[in-house]
């Protein structure tokens, strides 16, 4: 799996001197930008869970305070 996304990476995303690809060379046609069309297809991430661990203060412990 990992050779087929480097091969695609290699076609569709790294560019030639004059700007090309190796896709737009061999099919004739420009394609849009791999990466930007993958960000537009993955959408709203989700938030991350709440822990349940509970929060203990230690009034033993001071942050750092100016002297």
């Amino acid at each position: 799996m990992r050779l087929r996304a480097l091969t695609a990476i290699h076609n569709y995303g790294i560019k030639h001197s004059d700007g090309s690809t190796a896709a737009s060379r061999l099919f004739g046609q420009d394609f849009p930008d791999p990466f930007t069309w993958l960000l537009g297809q993955v959408g709203e991430l989700p938030l991350p869970r709440r822990s349940n661990k509970r929060l203990v203060c230690n009034p033993l412990f001071l942050l750092t305070v100016p002297s």
